[in-house]
């Protein structure tokens, strides 16, 4: 790239950031730089790559190309620009439209929820590596290569979130959530670089809290909060969320293997009793002179040790099966697990989700 043309890029974003007040705008902006980032990645790979095949050749499905086959990375770089640049300005119209808007600013908010939002993007952003990587490995890619795409689509594709939440008066883009993405796509890429492979797979689980015994004021204000229903609870609750480092034995015993290829280890982390960001206290949303407080209501955090499932690492003769066996690797196995949190220490569950 020449001199010219990147302070031209810079130019653009420097006003992207600094000149665009509406919010629609604001991620047309945003999702057309996204968009021409994965085309340009696709055709400068394409480009210098000696084995790149001229002409398009009929392959299974879902076998992997063994060159670079064009036709599938364009798809891959159009289709995910297209799908991104939707979802993202759908998610600025429906969401954020509805807050007050103000100059792009930063805030500190590593404190809260007992980091589990911070654990929550890691694991987005490493997932999103993995899912990138794997699509552009099905294009014909290097491993190596696949693995560098999927890292900078992770940080770009999250990277939206912050400049959404940048622009919002009552949040603020987050050093410690972009720190969080990072090593988040950071363990994919390591692994792929330094093993080929995922030895260390980053793994969620969800349950349905009981709100029912708390007081009404603390069942209105995680209804409020998380949502009714199970959807809305699955992605807002974080009483709800847990997540996974799952380690895979065998990868590392080299020809003396002890555990079944399959067979995981898996340590997590969670958190609940927690009604808001720092503290169980929060203003009346009809009578703002009014606080709550339920500070007594003791927010803490449990960790755990379990078994898990790598579907990846189950033989299956369907390349069908496997793809969808894959597709699920992001879920931790149901298992017995043993927790201990900072509230009353140990407890066995016989199954936990």
């Amino acid at each position: 790239m020449s001199n010219n043309q990147k302070k031209c890029l810079m130019w653009v974003i420097m006003s992207f950031f600094q000149r665009q007040q509406c919010l629609f705008r604001q991620f047309c902006w945003y999702c057309w730089l996204c968009y021409a980032c994965l085309c340009l990645s696709s055709v400068a790979s394409a480009q210098t790559n000696d084995t790149l095949q001229q002409k398009s050749t009929r392959i299974p499905f879902l076998q992997k190309a063994e060159q670079v086959h064009r036709g599938r990375a364009c798809l891959i770089s159009v289709g995910s620009g297209v799908a991104y640049g939707s979802t993202m300005t759908a998610i600025g119209k429906i969401w954020y439209s509805q807050y007050e808007q103000s100059r792009f600013h930063f805030f500190n908010d590593n404190s809260g929820w007992l980091q589990i939002d911070k654990v929550g993007h890691a694991w987005t952003a490493y997932n999103q590596a993995y899912l990138g990587a794997n699509l552009y490995e099905w294009a014909g890619y290097s491993p190596q290569k696949a693995a560098w795409i999927g890292f900078g689509i992770a940080n770009v594709f999250q990277g939206g979130i912050e400049v959404l939440d940048g622009f919002s008066v009552g949040w603020g883009a987050s050093w410690g959530d972009i720190g969080s993405n990072f090593l988040g796509a950071s363990l994919h890429l390591s692994q792929a670089l330094l093993w080929q492979e995922q030895r260390i797979l980053f793994k969620y689980s969800t349950h349905q809290p009981k709100y029912g015994s708390y007081p009404l004021q603390v069942q209105a204000r995680a209804e409020a909060l998380y949502g009714g229903n199970f959807a809305q609870k699955w992605l807002k609750d974080y009483n709800a969320q847990s997540y996974w480092l799952s380690v895979n034995p065998s990868a590392f015993m080299g020809k003396n293997k002890v555990f079944p290829a399959w067979l995981n280890l898996a340590v997590g982390y969670s958190a609940e009793d927690m009604f808001g960001a720092e503290s169980n206290t929060w203003k009346n949303p009809n009578n703002p002179d009014m606080t709550y407080d339920f500070s007594a209501i003791q927010r803490y955090r449990q960790y755990y040790l379990s078994f898990d499932v790598d579907f990846s690492r189950i033989k299956m003769r369907s390349r069908w099966v496997k793809t969808i066996l894959k597709g699920i690797n992001f879920i931790k196995f149901p298992a017995p697990a043993l927790e201990w949190n900072t509230k009353s220490g140990f407890r066995f569950h016989p199954i936990y989700w």
